[in-house]
């Protein structure tokens, strides 16, 4: 509930930001100096805005609810605002093409959380608090390896000099942030859709069933996200790809991949089916076996959001047209239903199926429109071809710029 909260108060606060700054630095980098000013500065902001909201809840009658983790979601919000200020920062990485700095900063982090995990449960036995603890640690200590590294790159090397110089800016570039904020609202608009529609019942469960299944249930959205790794991976690429070139070799790259990735998902969902009944408790525990039929269950809507999250990147390179706001947020509106009529009836299985449903409904309209707006029929954007792999080579389309 905790690691949700903080990934949506992200998104809702700084996926805009994210976003904007890699396409603004990108577009030209003379900005870095600016833009990352203006990312200090909103930081700030956010965390004045989220901790005065803390504090004035205090004062609410609902709030004296929560007074038994009252010190956990002070912890939360102060993830949350860091992770806003992290992500940021990475993004001008990406706008300045330094991907050695921006692959390098998320294992740092990892590596940080986890052996603050290991010694904050099995030496210091300090349970969920001391979980919390040592992530707003990594979170802290990797944004400020990041700081320090563009620092280095804004100061030194093939960018300074004169006018062209990355130099950090002193004070606040309202003209820019304004164009920062516009470019941003509508990414963030569908981020948070989406994180809305896959994150939505982890709510919903821990409502109707209690902290004891949602742990259980979260197991299942684990998997669930592990299957979505290559997708993603693939998306970042694609999005860049997409941009630089023409619609026809951008559309071509896109339904290849996202064949690779139907076929993928499709392997890899069953190997969970047939392996997952004997692997989530092998991994984590008798007591977690009961994940296994909510992942099942959730598999088909897996395998469509995979396949049409790549298809959602060409769209996001072409300019976020009005159904790519539309999809995430029909979706999300059956999603709600649904585990709100299932979940008090059929438990953990009923909040898998509506999430299937609605996953399922959301890559239909995303592969619908695609469809009707390219050469490409639904069949042609899933079963593989003899060609794919060529494609994926660069030996053909080399019209693609």
């Amino acid at each position: 509930m905790l690691a949700t909260t903080i990934n949506l108060l992200a998104l809702l606060f700084g996926e805009g930001l994210r976003q904007s700054n890699a396409y603004l630095v990108g577009k030209d980098r003379g900005r870095t100096g600016g833009v990352f000013s203006n990312t200090v500065f909103y930081g700030g902001a956010v965390g004045l805005l989220l901790l005065g909201l803390f504090f004035l809840g205090q004062r609410w009658l609902w709030f004296s609810r929560l007074a038994g983790v009252r010190d956990l979601l002070l912890v939360t919000l102060l993830i949350a605002v860091v992770t806003v200020l992290f992500r940021g920062f990475c993004a001008i990485f990406l706008g300045l093409e330094r991907m050695v700095e921006y692959n390098l900063t998320p294992p740092f982090f990892i590596l940080l959380y986890f052996c603050g995990n290991l010694f904050a449960l099995k030496v210091l036995s300090l349970g969920l608090p001391g979980v919390m603890s040592s992530w707003l640690v990594a979170v802290v200590l990797v944004s400020a390896l990041t700081v320090f590294l563009l620092w280095r790159i804004m100061h030194s090397g093939p960018f300074q000099g004169g006018e062209t110089s990355l130099k950090v800016r002193k004070g606040l570039d309202t003209a820019l942030l304004r164009s920062s904020l516009r470019l941003g609202f509508k990414g963030m608009l569908i981020s948070l859709l989406l994180a809305l529609l896959f994150r939505v019942d982890i709510y919903l469960v821990n409502h109707f069933l209690g902290a004891g299944l949602t742990g259980i249930y979260s197991i299942s959205i684990v998997f669930a996200e592990m299957l979505q790794k290559v997708p993603n991976a693939a998306g970042t690429v694609l999005f860049s790809k997409i941009g630089s070139s023409k619609q026809r070799w951008g559309d071509q790259l896109t339904a290849t991949v996202c064949r690779f990735i139907f076929l993928l998902t499709v392997a890899l969902a069953l190997v969970l089916v047939l392996t997952g009944k004997w692997l989530i408790p092998f991994l984590f525990g008798e007591r977690f076996s009961g994940a296994y039929l909510p992942l099942v269950c959730m598999l088909p809507g897996v395998i469509a959001v995979a396949s049409g999250s790549i298809i959602n990147t060409n769209l996001w390179g072409r300019g976020y047209p009005v159904l790519s706001v539309i999809a995430p947020a029909v979706a999300l509106s059956v999603n709600v239903v649904l585990n709100l009529l299932l979940i008090p009836t059929v438990g953990l299985v009923g909040a898998g199926l509506a999430t299937s449903v609605a996953y399922i409904l959301w890559g239909l309209l995303i592969f619908g429109y695609f469809v009707r707006n390219s050469s490409f029929s639904l069949p042609e954007l899933i079963w593989p071809k003899a060609s794919d792999l060529l494609v994926l080579k660069g030996r053909i389309g080399k019209d693609a710029t």
